[in-house]
């Protein structure tokens, strides 16, 4: 009996002592994911962006891994044909032949194929430029929607701060019997559409984070401090001016000037011009088809009845070019060029307009963000201490408080969306120009 009871204290020693083990591992384990989450908050600037994705882009990674292909493809241009044995034994004859088959290549096949091979290797190179150019791209632009969604959610969050304040003085008046019922309601149901517009904030920042970790490559979970992005003020948004790329230095800059930089070094068009030049090479390439290949089989030729013979066989065979002389391949690279050349014309004519929309982009959001900051903001910002100043005095509702605030929270994003705006043209002219690559 001693021992049952003894047993069961056991027992119980046993579960507090697992219970006990357990809690500790559960803390260990919450301590070691929170210590992790901290260690996926980072400070990144646009710069560092750029450079983390063009190291760890996956989809940037495979480009780059098809210049190992390439390189295996000229190696393989330049292999020799491998030889063949030729056994022909006649034993009803007494004949036996042993010999080797050498094909020989005519006409420069294998330097052909050479050239070709290196063409298209020059090809990969452009295309991996033209890959690198749209990475930066979608950086800059993941990059800016991410600082604009968390300037907008910080915006969303002092207008709350303040519709706060009214309600909660609005009562105040109510309960004094100096303030108005329905004034009181409408203001509680902006506060609460306010906080609705912070969830909707929430979530599009947290979109906006997932994209830039996916183009990043980096865990979905890892949090950014962002540095502003290139126009975006430090300080808090309406409180000092934007430092804007030079108007003047825009507007000196001739707009032929910006085109002939983008048609020089633009790698889309550089890559077209590589791969038109892949077809002369494949245009030598198969009229040197058209010169039938060399087979020759050397060996001994024994027989040894009724008397042993021995001497040596020649054979030679080549191709008589009478149907197929690489008509259809011809004819098919000619067009090819065709098409080619219009592909080149047509990306030319793309990057002028490109460069010339972006250019004009950005003369006219950058003159939208100077009438925001020198007479929109200062405007709604006045409205607004105005709007708080009276209210606190007496001399006006809370309802006409809380509108003053609203225009302002509204200027503030129009201020930030044309801060984006500019943003985008600014991304979209180093696109244009190659900027980077």
């Amino acid at each position: 009996m001693n021992i049952c009871k003894k047993r069961g204290c056991y027992q119980k020693q046993g579960i507090l002592l697992g219970s006990l083990v357990l809690s500790v591992a559960l803390s260990l384990s919450v301590n070691l994911s929170l210590k992790g989450w901290a260690q996926l908050k980072m400070n990144l600037n646009l710069q560092q962006a750029l450079a983390i994705a063009a190291r760890n882009n996956l989809r940037f990674k495979a480009l780059q891994a098809e210049l190992g292909i390439s390189d295996a493809d000229i190696v393989t241009a330049r292999t020799r044909l491998n030889p063949s044995f030729l056994a022909d034994n006649g034993v009803a004859e007494y004949t036996y032949r042993f010999g080797i088959e050498q094909t020989f290549e005519l006409g420069g096949k294998r330097v052909r194929r050479t050239a070709v091979a290196q063409a298209e290797k020059r090809l990969v190179e452009e295309e991996i430029r033209e890959g690198l150019l749209a990475l930066y791209d979608h950086v800059r632009q993941t990059y800016t929607q991410l600082y604009y969604d968390q300037a907008r959610y910080q915006t969303y969050q002092h207008f709350e701060e303040t519709a706060e304040k009214l309600v909660e003085a609005a009562n105040k008046r109510l309960e004094s019997g100096q303030g108005n019922e329905l004034d009181v309601m409408q203001t509680e149901i902006k506060l609460l559409s306010i906080k609705n517009n912070l969830l909707v904030e929430g979530r599009l920042i947290q979109e906006a984070r997932n994209d830039l970790n996916f183009v990043l490559n980096l865990p979905l979970s890892t949090q950014h401090i962002l540095e502003p992005p290139t126009i975006f003020p430090s300080l808090l948004l309406g409180n000092t001016a934007t430092p804007l790329p030079s108007r003047d230095a825009l507007a000196a800059m001739d707009l032929g000037t910006l085109i002939s930089q983008a048609l020089e070094r633009h790698p889309a068009l550089k890559a077209a011009e590589a791969k038109a030049a892949v077809l002369p090479e494949e245009l030598r390439l198969s009229k040197a088809k058209r010169i039938p290949n060399l087979s020759v089989t050397v060996g001994p030729d024994t027989i040894t009845e009724p008397t042993p013979t021995y001497s040596v066989f020649v054979i030679a065979t080549m191709d008589l070019p009478v149907f197929n002389r690489q008509q259809g391949p011809i004819q098919r690279i000619q067009a090819e060029t065709n098409q080619q050349a219009l592909e080149v014309a047509f990306i030319k004519n793309r990057l002028k307009r490109e460069v010339s929309n972006a250019y004009n982009a950005v003369m006219t959001h950058e003159e939208a963000v100077v009438r925001f900051e020198t007479e929109i903001l200062p405007l709604a910002k006045n409205l607004r201490e105005k709007g708080l100043r009276y209210f606190e005095t007496g001399d006006t509702s809370v309802l006409a408080a809380l509108n003053a605030q609203e225009q302002y929270t509204e200027a503030v994003l129009g201020h930030l969306e044309s801060l984006k705006e500019l943003q985008n043209a600014l991304n979209e002219l180093e696109k244009a120009l190659a900027a980077g690559v």
